[in-house]
């Protein structure tokens, strides 16, 4: 991660950081699901 200070903002900055990283990587498992169960709807194979 980027230099980070020890302050009480920095604290903040990196839990927002982590608290972003971590929406993000759960919002993307959400849409792969998403892709992954339409893509068998249709008779596709996903994969295995």
């Amino acid at each position: 991660m980027k230099n980070i200070p020890d302050t009480p903002e920095g604290i903040i900055l990196e839990s927002l950081l982590e608290g972003m990283a971590e929406y993000y990587s759960a919002e993307l498992s959400q849409k792969v699901k998403r892709g992954m169960n339409q893509t068998r709807q249709k008779g596709n194979f996903t994969g295995g």
